[in-house]
């Protein structure tokens, strides 16, 4: 009679010691979002900062729309001031 012997077996590799590549890799990856998080508020700052300078040219725009518009009322002038003057 023969004996059939059937083994497993299960072998794991876990590096218990890497040199500390990989807590040199988590603070680099650290810096890297801290990096991209500077990049973020720079670039909200920069949209903020246009929107801005946008709104302060459009205020001034309409302002010296107003004042010219202002000057002309004899002329074309309001809808409603014509109507008076007929």
């Amino acid at each position: 009679m023969q004996l059939v012997r059937l083994g497993v077996g299960l072998h794991i590799r876990v590096p218990v010691l890497d040199g500390g590549r990989r807590s040199g890799q988590a603070k680099a990856a650290a810096v890297q979002v801290e990096q991209a998080q500077l990049a973020q508020q720079k670039l909200s700052l920069n949209v903020a900062r246009e929107v801005q300078t946008s709104h302060a040219d459009l205020q001034k725009r309409a302002g010296a729309r107003e004042s010219n518009a202002g000057g002309r009322r004899g002329g074309a002038g309001n809808p409603e001031e014509r109507a008076d003057k007929v």
